[in-house]
């Protein structure tokens, strides 16, 4: 047998061979064997997706246990308060001003009266209570056998009782208010500015906890004026629907009020104000 018939031998015997390495399949096709390397890579992937979704759960349930980022108090879910936000766009102007702020009158104290500035001890249930955080060390009373209740103010309705105080505190209307001689004004002077500046530093601690990063730009006004842009849109609380839930609220019977009221027995009493 001459060199070349020996290598054509050789050539023909290794295609054999190699196709001797392939598997058939049902229908008769030819499947080459997979190298290891994809078959490890194969076998390891689920492997890997098991772990991570192992994980995703742990980390998940770590998250759910834990108490908010954010500490502070339980906002109740009120009924019938809508919780969702709407935009708003300011219209206190310097030229333009509302009647919340014209001169005083029983007009504009009504106006105010709307915005619930009288809305204070409501009552709610206990079981209500503490789901906003509310301790048994707090006031409750029992109008009715078996029927425990918290006596509340809402937050938003004291600060605009606070915001109304000031502006019958301004200079401009100071005198027309003690002349009246009622709520408030009634107080000896003393009485009167503890009042005052409680209610300025209720505002400015509210006014941090909710600080406003929202930007006002300028406009140039006459002939080398600036003014701010106040017309601007605010993300904003429903408080109409707020105010709504306060007037439907159980309140203390006609003429009933905390004030001068005997604390029933056991009650937990402070030693001093705060």
């Amino acid at each position: 047998m001459s060199t070349s018939e020996r290598y054509e031998k050789d050539d023909r015997e290794s295609l054999e061979n190699e196709d001797s390495r392939g598997l058939l399949s049902e229908e008769g096709q030819r499947i080459k064997k997979q190298p290891r390397s994809s078959r490890c890579s194969r076998l390891l992937l689920p492997i890997i997706v098991g772990v991570l979704a192992l994980t995703n759960i742990a980390s998940l349930a770590i998250i759910l246990r834990r108490k908010p980022c954010l500490p502070g108090p339980v906002y109740p879910k009120l009924k019938g308060v809508n919780p969702n936000y709407h935009w708003v766009q300011f219209q206190a102007t310097i030229t333009k001003q509302s009647q919340y702020v014209a001169k005083p009158s029983p007009e504009v104290d009504a106006l105010w009266d709307d915005l619930g500035v009288g809305l204070d001890e409501l009552l709610i249930s206990t079981r209500f209570g503490w789901e906003a955080d509310i301790s048994p060390d707090h006031i409750t009373l029992e109008l009715e056998p078996g029927d425990p209740q918290f006596v509340v103010s809402v937050e938003a309705f004291h600060q605009m009782h606070c915001l109304n105080l000031l502006r019958k505190s301004l200079f401009t209307n100071v005198d027309y208010y003690r002349g009246l001689g009622s709520e408030e004004f009634f107080n000896d002077g003393h009485l009167l500015s503890m009042h005052i500046n409680h209610c300025l530093d209720m505002l400015r601690e509210r006014l941090m906890c909710t600080a406003d990063a929202g930007l006002m730009p300028y406009y140039w006004v006459l002939k080398n004026e600036s003014v701010s842009d106040f017309k601007r849109d605010h993300h904003c609380r429903d408080y109409s629907s707020l105010l709504a839930w306060g007037k439907r609220a159980k309140r203390l019977p006609e003429g009933t009020t905390l004030v001068g009221m005997e604390p029933p027995e056991g009650a937990f009493i402070l030693s001093e104000y705060p």
